[in-house]
């Protein structure tokens, strides 16, 4: 319980724990006043775990002191004074939250510790045994009394047992105490476990034991060891376990002591000096853990805004340093929700920081006020993706019901009318928030699962998503498991070209340049791929990520064979001679204790623990024929025979007990309720596969004998033990469950299930329970005593040949009060057994095959003819007589006998369709009267269209006309659609089928016809007598045929089974195609068809897709109905809009309709309601147009669902593109600026550690209207000039004529048109160049995202922070900005004649009551020494200003810099061109 809180709300509106005290007293009379003769007390103590109206458990307490003598004493006078102390108060004992779970015996801890070893040892060799978890919780409470040297001498006597070793390990976790801890972290430092081992033990001790000032010692002794600082991970593990026993140690007290923060604060400084991300975030998140105000301080140098030196932290780590600030909430929420609001209203900063601020503020239980305050700065808020996840996350938050939810939900919806109703159309490509919650009033528990979804404009895919299961119980809230995922560099993965050119480097010429930028600060390496981290109830408990490298020597790993790396025939080997593992553990998984004093100055207790306990015996064994060789290659499994056998038996059992009563170290005395679970599932399987023959064989043998697979039993005790006298222990069940008076019969039905149906054979219980029946002439008796319920139900498979039933008995006083905690109390059986089936042929082995190729024809061929030989029926149908013809003579054309067999076929075809066209008359002629009635025009003609195809289907089929003509209508309504079903054609077994079905055929023909089985996959058990039980699925494909198709057929193995299911997909036409989905007898108990179409609506390209069905199983009926059920609900909460409307009761229609590239209009057609949505956003471009013709359609549709992963990571190339003076970034920001003469300007640059491309222009004096272009890639240099001629391309100082219409130099391909010169180069990022003299455009590849920078800026998205300077800063205005990108000079011969300088403020300046000098805190662009400036421009420039006394200096200034506070503006002078004197510049040079 130290990880939960208390829920205010809840207590005030139900408290689980009431009590009243009656004192009486009695007085004789005596001289002079009254003497108290006699006390009595009696206390009750109402326990309600779930709410008022589910039950009470109920303690009484009494106590009663009588008078038996009088002394009478001389009265003396007191000499102190007595001061009010108040009422009474109860102080327990420090180890009273240890109290035993059992009594235990005289005898010593030691001896105690191994008689329990010995047992477990014994009993517990091949599975679990039912009574194993009490013992582990023995063995638990005898470590907890145990001191060190008794855990050392145990650890010794049994080091070297395995066995025994696995017990004691697990044992001393659970323990937790302060000795437990210090063994287990000097076996870690002596090595004697692995760090595996340590994380699996060490990190939940930490987190189990009873915090106190040596316990957070020890733990911080474990921390500083080598061992654990040699592990990384185990080292982040123990970083942040340790902040949370900080938690649980500073939980009560307002003020936590310094001395406990020390080691935290000390790691946090240390990280932020060492500058590595992983270190900040690992000790941001135990600081979190931590959850103190007094590391606010701490936790401010990486929050934006509250510190200078936060801005050089990446993006990542100040998210971090907001999310610590949840836990710190809980003590101080008033100070958390400044800091978050201050932080979330501050467009400056970036989105994510802004959205997890967000988080921390409405996990901060804020008020209206401020929420309202929120929301009216959200109206001006220029970010979508904050916008959209703070509307998103109020919008959610006011349908919450949760208790403690009630005041933000009220906020929340005052908040929201503030804004506008349009927020609620933002697609999900922006930032949102989820809210789903459920809580029962009646048993005062629930649940709420929150999902953060953050986006970045710069990324398709969300760059994080978080989800939050929080859970309420017993007036008790905790946040149970919080998952977080980060995907930084996933799209960058995703992209084609991401991998490529890792190794490509500027030359060193460029790295000088970019070096001579103002505080140049290259972008951070490669993002990690992903990221994620696991939280238990609101604790951080591990997180790690997944980079490019990690992958890259998991391969390499594996293909190496030099033996640098893991060896990977030493696996085989292994695996070869087969791999026996023996695996336990044992947990103490809950344990919660809630302990009131009460009068008679015992503790009363509310308890709650469960300890499991499993084990695996695993043989695992992989043979390879031939056996592999050396080195290793996987070319050699093509050629083997690779043979798998792997045999498993896993078994757990659960112990679990609740409890409420006294309990002491010596007696106890409760009511207890004692569950029991134990569960074994043994598996043996054998499995072969050879790839050259084209098979994989898996079999399995069924079980000879009834095992029981889980059983479970519940009852409630009245316990009353102690220590001295063990024969007095009682354990007195609550109920009888052997003479119960009232049966309660649920459900005595046994159910089997069959492979081809499921039958009901009903099982009376009344023999069962006949000595038990209740007496009708003696209702007051039975009212009196328990009642008892009874439930069997088993399933049954032939194929399988085993039957599993689920029997369950139990009886509860639920007579007394209907109540959930009444029903609780009582007596619980129930277990779950598998056993064979009683058979005169019984199952010997169940067996999976899959071939595909050469094997498949030939098993189609065997299985065609067996069931054409061993039919029953005297005739067969044509279809089945091709199929064997076909397979005799080795794959003839069926085509060319039609016309043979199907002569002998007429009069059996004109007879059947006879003897059926009366009742289909009857049957039309009702459907279309009902029609008639209810449907207009158009359905009435496709229902005509229709009633020829079904009275063809019907006459085909012989069905007799007792069907109704509901039935009809049903068909009828189901459309034209259904006139495919039958026309797709599958092997036949039986003449049942009229010339329809034959002139079908002869339409289309099957593709076993003509083409091979694609693969087959055969179940079948084998019996003793070689029956043919089980199913084969058979999967054919026509694809070079005009109407390429697609077939699966699935029947039984027995020959005297009719059931099929039928499958095909068929391309109809280049605009239509359909699915059809048929099964029952023969294919023809039900269908469902599917119809997809493309076509034009509103000139817009649109694509249909229409269900429809005639009959459907029950099944499948109910589940839809329920679905009905809850579709408006849905389609509220998805943003559609509903309409009620009649349309085919048998159809359902989805068409999506491309209004723009981005958008779909979604309208889906139910039976009683029509749906739409407008406006669907999408996060990628569709390859559509309005111009594309219909048959241009489906081409394109299939275009785009294939290249899906390309769209996506191709939806946003960015482009920048400068004419002027007139600049529009990679964020579509213009920007009007004066470029500095003479001196080149990065434009784009790769800002990561080894750039790709660099791209600079420059603009002389003789032609100001043009610039030039230099690109570098890798070693290649690029020059474009256009001064006064056409275009010029300069490579490496070479001159080159593009005379042919393209030139490709290295990676690049330079084309020349009438505008200019292109060039492509994607494998370095430039999707596309173009250069015409004054225009000038550039398209970076999509994975350059987030990685460029330079006048076109970071390609990010984030436009309030587009004005990125070389150091990372934010420049005040554009030409700062523009100026800090141009490479300076250095002398003043070169071209280039400025340079970047600070300035001084000249003037005068008084600040906070003295003298100030003043420096400016961004350098500007001035001539350099020697030259004099021709062009000036104005700039405003902050300034940050010193004591005019200080020491600072000019050198100082020159080379600093790092942010510095602004303290005034002003303008100032740029230089934009300058002229140098020569004999000058000689001289200073």
């Amino acid at each position: 319980m130290a990880y939960t809180e208390s829920c205010v709300a809840c207590q005030q509106m139900n408290k689980n724990l009431q009590g009243n005290i009656i004192y009486t007293y009695t007085l004789k009379h005596k001289d002079g006043g009254s003497l108290i003769t006699e006390g009595r007390s009696q206390a009750i103590y109402r326990y309600t775990p779930f709410g008022e109206q589910s039950g009470a458990a109920i303690t009484e307490a009494r106590q009663q002191l009588t008078l038996t003598d009088e002394k009478k004493i001389p009265n003396k006078q007191l000499q102190n004074y007595l001061s009010n102390r108040g009422t009474v108060m109860y102080h327990f004992a420090p180890d009273v939250f240890r109290n035993p779970f059992q009594l235990l015996g005289s005898e010593k801890v030691e001896t105690q510790i191994m008689n329990v070893l010995k047992d477990l040892e014994l009993n517990n060799t091949k599975h679990v045994h039912s009574d194993v978890p009490a013992k582990f919780l023995l063995l638990v409470q005898l470590l907890r009394l145990a001191d060190h040297g008794n855990i050392e001498t145990v650890w010794k006597r049994y080091e070297a047992n395995s066995e025994i070793r696995r017990w004691i390990l697990d044992a001393i976790c659970a323990a937790a105490t302060a000795d437990a801890l210090k063994f287990l972290g000097q076996i870690l430092q002596k090595a004697k476990i692995t760090h595996v081992e340590g994380s699996l033990l060490l990190i939940p001790a930490m987190h189990m034991a009873i915090p106190d000032q040596r316990t957070i010692n020890i733990a911080s002794e474990i921390l500083s060891s080598h061992y654990v600082q040699k592990h990384q991970l185990l080292r982040k593990m123990v970083i942040l376990a340790y902040g949370s026993m900080v938690y649980r140690y500073c939980k009560g007290p307002d003020i936590c002591p310094e001395w406990a923060l020390q080691t935290l604060h000390e790691l946090t400084s240390q990280a932020a000096d060492s500058k590595k991300e992983t270190e900040i975030i690992v000790a941001l998140r135990a600081l979190g853990n931590a959850g103190q105000p007094a590391s606010i301080k701490h936790i401010h140098k990486f929050l934006p805004g509250f510190s200078s030196s936060a801005s050089r932290f990446p993006i990542r780590i100040k998210v971090e340093s907001v999310l610590a600030l949840r836990n710190i909430a809980k003590k101080d929420p008033k100070k958390v929700q400044d800091i978050a609001v201050q932080i979330l209203l501050n467009q400056k900063h970036a989105a994510e920081v802004r959205m997890a601020a967000g988080i921390v503020l409405f996990n901060s239980q804020p008020s209206l006020s401020l929420l309202t305050a929120v929301a009216n700065c959200l109206q001006k808020e220029s970010n979508l993706q904050v916008l959209s996840f703070i509307y998103s996350y109020m919008k959610a938050l006011m349908r919450s019901t949760l208790p403690d939810h009630l005041n933000v939900a009220a906020a929340c919806n005052v908040a929201v009318k503030l804004l506008s109703s349009k927020f609620d159309r933002l697609s999900y490509r922006y930032s949102r928030a989820f809210h789903f919650h459920i809580f029962k009033n009646i048993i005062r528990s629930g649940a709420s699962v929150d999902f953060y979804v953050l986006n970045t404009a710069a990324t398709v895919l969300p760059s994080a998503v978080v989800s939050v299961l929080r859970t309420y119980f017993a007036n008790l809230k905790a946040d149970i498991l919080e998952v977080g995922i980060h995907t930084e560099g996933l799209q960058e993965f995703l992209s084609k070209h991401s991998a490529q050119n890792e190794d490509s480097s500027v030359t060193n010429k460029t790295q000088q340049i970019l070096k001579k930028l103002p505080g140049w600060k290259e972008l951070p390496g490669q993002k990690p791929l992903a990221s994620a981290y696991l939280k238990l109830f609101g604790q951080s408990v591990v997180c790690g990520k997944v980079k490019k490298e990690d992958i890259h020597h998991l391969l390499q790993a594996l293909n190496d064979s030099s033996g640098s790396h893991i060896s990977v025939h030493g696996i085989i080997d292994s695996l070869q001679q087969g791999i026996q593992v023996q695996w336990s553990k044992s947990v103490l998984a809950p344990e919660l204790r809630y302990i009131v004093p009460t009068i008679v100055g015992l503790p009363l207790e509310v308890m709650l623990y469960a300890s499991a306990v499993s084990t695996a015996k695993i043989n695992f064994q992989v043979q390879s024929t031939p056996r592999p060789q050396k080195p290793f290659k996987l070319d050699e499994l093509r050629d083997a025979n690779i043979t798998l056998k792997l045999e498993i038996l896993p078994s757990a059992s659960v112990h679990a007990v609740a409890k409420m009563g006294i309990s002491t170290p010596y007696f106890h005395s409760a009511i207890e309720l004692q569950s029991n679970t134990t569960m074994t599932v043994p598996l043996n399987i054998k499995a072969s596969a050879n790839i050259r023959e084209e098979h994989f064989k898996i079999e399995m043998e069924p079980n000879q004998r009834e095992k029981k697979i889980a059983t479970m039993r519940a009852q409630a005790f009245a316990v009353s033990e102690n220590t001295e006298d063990v024969y007095l222990n009682k354990r007195t069940p609550v109920l009888q469950s052997k003479t119960p008076t009232d049966v309660i019969k649920k459900n005595n039905s046994s159910k089997e299930y069959t492979s081809t149906e499921v039958n009901i054979n009903d099982q009376s219980y009344s023999d069962y329970l006949r000595d038990y029946a209740p007496d009708s002439g003696n209702m007051s008796e039975n009212h009196s005593k328990a009642s008892q319920a009874a439930y069997m139900a088993c399933i049954n498979s032939t194929i399988l040949g085993a039957e599993i039933c689920f029997q369950a008995t139990g009886c509860h006083p639920a007579f007394i009060r209907n109540a959930l905690l009444d029903m609780l109390i009582g007596d619980y059986e129930a277990e779950i057994s598998i056993k064979p089936v009683l058979s005169n042929d019984p199952i010997e082995k169940v067996r999976i095959e899959v071939h595909w190729g050469n094997k498949t024809m030939s098993d189609a061929k065997e299985i065609i003819l067996t069931e054409a030989l061993n039919s029953r029926s005297q005739t067969v149908s044509s279809n089945t007589k091709k199929i064997l013809y076909f397979a005799k003579h080795k794959g003839k054309r069926l085509s060319d006998l039609s016309n043979s067999q199907k002569h002998s076929h007429t009069d059996t075809s004109s007879r059947s369709g006879i003897s059926s066209s009366s009742s289909d008359n009857r049957k039309t002629h009702k459907s279309s009267q009902y029609s008639s009635e209810h449907k207009s025009s158009e359905e009435r003609r496709h229902g005509k269209n229709h009633m020829s195809s079904s009275t063809s289907k019907e006459s085909s089929s012989g069905s007799s006309s007792s069907r109704t003509s509901n039935e009809s209508h049903q068909k009828k309504l189901g459309g034209h659609l259904l006139d495919h079903v039958d026309r797709l054609p599958f092997p036949k077994n039986n003449n049942a089928n009229s010339s329809s079905d034959d002139e079908s055929s002869q339409e289309i023909t099957f593709p076993g016809d003509h083409s091979r089985p694609l693969f087959t996959i055969i179940f079948q058990a084998k019996s003793s007598h070689h029956r043919q039980q089980g199913y084969q699925t058979t999967v054919y494909q026509d694809l070079k045929g005009p109407k390429p198709q697609v077939q699966i057929y699935t029947k039984e193995l027995n020959n005297s089974s009719a059931w099929r299911a039928c499958t095909g997909v068929k391309l109809l036409s280049s605009s239509k195609a359909v699915a059809v989905l048929k099964w029952g007898q023969k294919c023809k108990d039900y269908n469902i068809a599917i119809k997809a179409e493309t076509g034009h609506f509103a000139n817009n390209p649109t694509l249909q897709l229409k269900l429809q069905w005639n009959k459907i199983p029950q099944a499948i009926t109910a589940v839809v109905r329920m679905t009905a059920e809850y579709a408006p609900g849905i389609a509220f909460m998805l943003g559609l809009t509903q309409m009620h409307d009649h349309n085919p009761s048998h159809q359902l229609s989805v068409a999506l309709t491309a209004t723009s590239p981005r958008t779909l209009d979604l309208t889906v057609k139910a039976p009683l309601s029509t749906f739409c949505y407008s406006g669907l956003w999408l996060p990628f471009a569709l390859p559509f147009s309005k111009n594309m013709s219909s048959t241009q359609l489906p081409a394109a549709v299939v275009r785009a669902l294939s290249n899906i992963p390309d769209l996506i990571t191709n939806s946003d190339t960015a482009e920048c593109t400068s004419d002027g003076n007139t600049l529009t970034t990679f964020n579509n920001v213009k920007l009007e600026y004066e470029t500095p003469l003479d001196c080149y300007l990065i434009l784009a640059l790769d800002c990561s550690p080894n750039p790709r491309f660099l791209i600079m222009v420059k603009r002389t004096e003789e032609v100001s209207s043009q610039m030039e272009v230099k690109v570098k890639l890798a070693n290649l240099e690029i020059e474009m000039t256009a001064s006064r001629g056409p275009v010029r391309v300069i490579l490496n100082g070479e001159d080159i004529s593009l005379h042919s219409a393209t030139y490709v130099v290295g990676t690049a391909v330079l084309e020349r048109n009438q505008d200019g010169i292109n060039m492509f180069a994607a494998e370095h990022g430039i999707e596309y160049l173009h250069y015409s003299g004054k225009i000038f455009k550039v398209r970076v590849s999509p994975w350059m995202k987030k990685r460029t920078c330079g006048v076109c800026g970071h390609n990010d998205g984030e436009t309030q922070m587009e004005f990125r300077k070389p150091s990372g800063l934010v420049a005040p205005n554009a030409m700062s900005f523009v100026h800090s990108w141009a490479v300076p000079g250095e002398t003043c011969s070169g071209t280039c004649k400025m340079k970047h300088e600070f300035l001084k403020l000249e003037k005068q300046i008084r600040l906070y009551g003295e003298e100030s000098k003043c420096y400016s805190v961004d350098p500007v662009l001035r001539c350099l020494p020697g030259c004099s400036p021709l062009k000036n421009a104005t700039v405003v420039v902050g300034f940050h200003c010193v004591p005019a006394d200080s020491g600072m200096n000019w050198f100082e200034i020159q080379n600093n810099f790092e942010p510095k506070v602004q303290d005034l503006k002003d303008i100032v002078t740029t230089h934009t061109a300058c002229s140098c004197n020569v004999p000058q510049c000689e001289t200073l040079a």
